[in-house]
């Protein structure tokens, strides 16, 4: 039985649209371990973790959108966590232990950490925040040069 259910009761193991996507083989009786990234996206950030834990935990991965409101993030968490019945461990990193703790504070959080990591979290702001849209300008002008060239090659 898969602990991790989608709004529509789909098995989001299985979903690769999912916002909830597996970090490893799920075995049987392993503890369940939510990754929740940072302001940084990628699910490289955590991919020495992972293989340092190899086959001890069940991994999810927990993605959301960076420019999204916290508030919207931990909704979006709390959406796709498991009932209170199981428990499970979450490890969040910079911008995600804040959507975390927004999470666990809603009134209609069901429970069931057994155990919460934050690394960094950015209690007070950071400053490089602020600096987002030029890492995100970087990134469009990237795309734009890419469409250029595959236009001008058709």
């Amino acid at each position: 039985m898969r602990l991790f259910l989608d709004k529509d009761g789909g098995d989001l193991a299985q979903l690769t649209a999912s916002r909830l996507i597996p970090g490893n083989v799920p075995g049987w009786g392993r503890p369940e371990l939510i990754l929740v990234h940072g302001l940084d996206p990628s699910p490289a950030c955590f991919r020495d973790l992972i293989a340092y834990l190899g086959d001890a935990f069940n991994i999810y991965l927990f993605r959301y959108p960076v420019d999204q409101s916290i508030a919207e993030s931990a909704a979006d968490l709390a959406a796709v966590l498991p009932s209170a019945r199981y428990e499970f461990n979450i490890c969040s990193v910079d911008m995600g232990a804040l959507v975390t703790r927004a999470c666990m504070a809603d009134e209609s959080f069901k429970g069931g950490v057994k155990r919460l990591l934050m690394i960094a979290p950015p209690n007070h702001g950071a400053d490089l925040a602020r600096l987002r849209f030029v890492l995100e300008f970087g990134d469009v002008f990237a795309d734009m040069q890419t469409e250029g060239r595959e236009l001008r090659q058709a």
